[in-house]
């Protein structure tokens, strides 16, 4: 998690969100999909966490959230319903979650990780997790070393810089990259950094990163007739602060952890319920080395610890994840667009993807001839299990205050439909012009520009699932259908 939230963990309320959020907890939650159960533990967790919380703050401290004797009673009643609605081992896995997140957030946020550079606040970037988009020698950042999936820089949150965000501030990334003029001032600076961030959503950032690391690898030579090796090997010299670094989403679920290495007495330091955890959570993914590494030793600065079992530990992680990366190369493809995994709200938020559509629009053209005459404009996009919103406006959507002038598009797409039940029951999926905020009502009245109660029947809906909006410009028609295997056997529109 990012140094921002760590901070915000002095509050229950966050800690009490990870417990929701927690990969057992979750599993419980999806095995049943029923609300008065999820509805309840969260009430449960909620009152648990701040039973914990309250233990640890000083007596009299104002900041403390609710009296123990309340949450005492919360946990009472919520605990004698849920012992009828799940099994005793779900429960028991419920409260040891809440009771063991609770106190390694409290004991996080009182000693947070993470090097604290000042500038990161005025950057934004301490609202983000640090990594490096490529192999990470920061070897002063610590030994375990965990490789992300590489879905996780389609999130809208997520980012890459051409070199480190400080690195901006301090002004050296300009010795470093002279091509780009210094403009002198931290403001400037930081503008710049901002106008430097790439992201995958955008066509083009490819090509982009990569005509930076032909430069800057062929730099001191002074040409670009650079291939992979000539990266890998200025990458293997120089520090960490000098190279791609991804900006993560505040939180990254540890389902988007692909890989975990870390050296064999390293891990036997960790705490049997943490070893366990970790074989538990990463299964065939944690990669135990035979290294004994110096634990004491801090390694210097530059690209190579100066601590030769460091070093030799760091060389083979490199080694393993370069050969992996050599053979992917050939047919991995590109990433493009977005993907969100968003917690309930009931649709009150609204993230705003990287580029608008009409920055879609102008990108795609110059690259692509125009084949077509046609204004008409199609969006794409999966999801697993519907109730979700896609809203299209003139402006930004501003919870905080009155927009009588703002156009919306509301397209939402209701849950998909119980396939264990006698009967088809499906709530309406719609499209409307106007402000997002009538779902609720539109939900149960139906009331809006155009709705169905069919628009799954006959759908294949154990999968993702793909569907189309189409807007036609000169006649300002909308239509909302299925695409992909499922738009041949639904044809409701």
């Amino acid at each position: 998690m990012s140094r921002d939230h760590m901070e915000n963990l002095k509050r229950s309320y966050f800690a009490a969100q990870a417990v929701q959020e927690h990969k057992r907890v979750r599993g419980i939650f999806d095995r049943y999909k029923m609300a008065p159960i999820e509805d309840n533990a969260k009430e449960y967790i909620k009152a648990i966490v701040s039973l914990e919380y309250g233990k640890k703050y000083a007596a009299g401290d104002t900041t403390a959230s609710g009296g123990s004797d309340d949450n005492d009673d919360v946990i009472r009643r919520k605990e004698r319903i849920l012992h009828t609605l799940i099994k005793p081992d779900e429960l028991n896995i419920i409260k040891q979650c809440a009771i063991d997140i609770a106190e390694a957030s409290w004991n996080l946020h009182n000693a947070p990780t993470g090097i604290k550079y000042e500038t990161d606040k005025a950057l934004g970037t301490d609202k983000h997790v640090f990594s490096i988009l490529g192999p990470h020698l920061g070897h002063y950042y610590g030994d375990i070393i965990l490789v992300f999936k590489s879905e996780v820089m389609l999130h809208p949150d997520a980012n890459f810089s051409p070199q480190a965000g400080t690195s901006f501030a301090s002004g050296s990334t300009f010795k470093h990259r002279p091509w780009v003029k210094d403009p002198g001032t931290e403001p400037e600076r930081i503008k710049c950094f901002h106008e430097s961030k790439l992201h995958c959503a955008v066509p083009g950032y490819e090509y982009a990163a990569a005509a930076e690391l032909i430069v800057i690898s062929g730099l001191l030579k002074n040409t670009i007739n650079v291939d992979v090796r000539d990266i890998m090997t200025r990458w293997k010299k120089v520090d960490s602060h000098q190279v791609l670094e991804a900006h993560l989403p505040q939180l990254v679920p540890l389902d988007y952890i692909e890989e975990v290495y870390i050296a064999k007495n390293l891990f036997d330091s960790l705490t049997p319920a943490a070893q366990e955890s970790a074989k538990k959570i990463f299964r065939d993914s944690l990669h135990i080395t035979k290294h004994e590494i110096n634990l004491t030793d801090t390694g210097g600065g530059g690209s190579q610890p100066s601590d030769k079992s460091r070093a030799n530990y760091q060389d083979y992680v490199m080694s393993a994840l370069i050969e992996k990366f050599n053979k992917r190369k050939d047919r991995t493809r590109h990433l493009h667009g977005s993907v969100l995994t968003l917690a309930p709200s009931a649709f009150t938020d609204h993230i705003m993807l990287p580029p608008t559509i009409g920055q879609a629009r102008t990108q795609y053209l110059r690259t692509h001839k125009q084949s077509s005459n046609s204004d008409d404009i199609y969006i794409y996009w999966e999801t697993m299990y519907g109730d979700m919103m896609v809203t299209l406006s003139d402006e930004r959507i501003d919870p905080d205050k009155t927009q009588p002038d703002i156009q919306c598009l509301v397209c939402y797409i209701a849950e998909r439909p119980s396939t264990i039940t006698a009967t088809y029951s499906e709530t309406y999926s719609y499209l409307n012009a106007g402000e997002p905020y009538r779902h609720s009502v539109i939900k149960i009245t139906g009331k809006c520009s155009s709705s169905s109660r069919t628009f799954h029947r006959g759908a294949n809906i154990e999968n993702f699932l793909t569907y189309c909006l189409k807007i036609e410009k000169k006649t300002g028609q909308a239509t909302l259908s299925h695409a992909g295997p499922n738009s041949i056997y639904c044809y409701e529109t």
